[in-house]
């Protein structure tokens, strides 16, 4: 019977080529498949095609401009079927991650936003960070796809390449996107307070405390933190490594535990003090005056 085809899932796909199409029709002969002769054409472009049945084979898009083409099949690489199903070619590009540092260890929830996002999770949708493995996705819409880091392929912190892959393909973030789509997240080392100045602080807080430590490369202003025991307070970065923040009120006077997270969910677990001290006043000064020259002994 005359080849047929009848569907392809996905229909659309990056422009850079790579996504494993499944196409489905009618009258696909295995004997063309053990010949060599079986092939998808997109438009003039040819692909090799793996017969699957009568009823299904499997061809890898290849390199096409954007916009739609006709998919169709040949079992002798002259004629080809004339059923006109469309697969479209996409310009997709990444422009922002958000937020573009988290620990090592991975789970940083991750949005990824861009244009001309449109991928039907036919055989799912992943991000990749790095030489990690895959992770899955979910697309929100044309311009949002969300994933959680994994942990980092290596031990060691550092920036990676982000992509979003779909049915095996690079859709966004590298490939022929790689110029304008390329995009970066940055591992970071665990949190650690290092240095803390000042060690002490009324219980009306206030005291404007900075932290030194390490882990804290790109951090953002909206998750960076600063728990004072239980109590969580904003900080915001001045320097690579140093977070500037404000004690809050506490329970009592006494010493807490002073750490700090850089994405809002981790914190360091070092077991630095920080120490609140009860409300100091002053009575009196004796004596109650003295030359302008300074120099006068004077008892609080």
């Amino acid at each position: 019977a005359a080849a047929r085809v009848r569907a392809v899932e996905p229909s659309t796909g990056p422009v850079a080529g790579g996504t494993f199409v499944n196409v489905t029709g009618e009258g696909f002969a295995r004997r063309a498949a053990q010949l060599g002769y079986l092939a998808c054409r997109f438009n003039a472009s040819v692909a090799a095609a793996a017969w699957r049945a009568p009823a299904e084979l499997h061809c890898v898009a290849p390199q096409h401009a954007s916009g739609a083409v006709s998919v169709e099949l040949t079992q002798n690489e002259q004629q080809h079927t004339a059923d006109g199903v469309a697969y479209e070619y996409v310009h997709s590009l990444m422009h922002a991650v958000r937020p573009r540092a988290g620990p090592a260890h991975g789970g940083t929830l991750v949005e990824l936003r861009g244009r001309g996002l449109r991928m039907p999770a036919a055989r799912g949708l992943l991000c990749q960070f790095g030489a990690a493995d895959a992770v899955g996705a979910t697309r929100e819409s044309d311009e949002l796809v969300r994933c959680s880091t994994p942990p980092a392929a290596t031990a060691a912190a550092g920036t990676v390449r982000v992509r979003v892959l779909h049915d095996d393909a690079v859709s966004a973030g590298g490939g022929a996107d790689a110029g304008a789509g390329a995009l970066a997240f940055t591992y970071r080392a665990p949190s650690a307070v290092r240095r803390v100045h000042p060690l002490v602080g009324g219980v009306a807080g206030g005291a404007v405390v900075t932290v030194y430590g390490t882990g804290l490369a790109g951090t953002s202003s909206a998750s960076a933190r600063c728990a004072f025991g239980g109590a969580a307070v904003p900080a915001r970065q001045t320097m690579r490594g140093v977070l500037e923040c404000t004690s809050p009120r506490p329970r009592a006077a006494g010493y807490v535990p002073l750490e700090v997270t850089a994405d809002g969910h981790t914190y360091s677990a070092g077991g630095a003090q920080f120490e609140y001290l009860a409300a100091a006043r002053v009575r009196a000064v004796e004596p109650s005056t003295g030359p302008v020259a300074g120099g006068t002994f004077v008892n609080v």
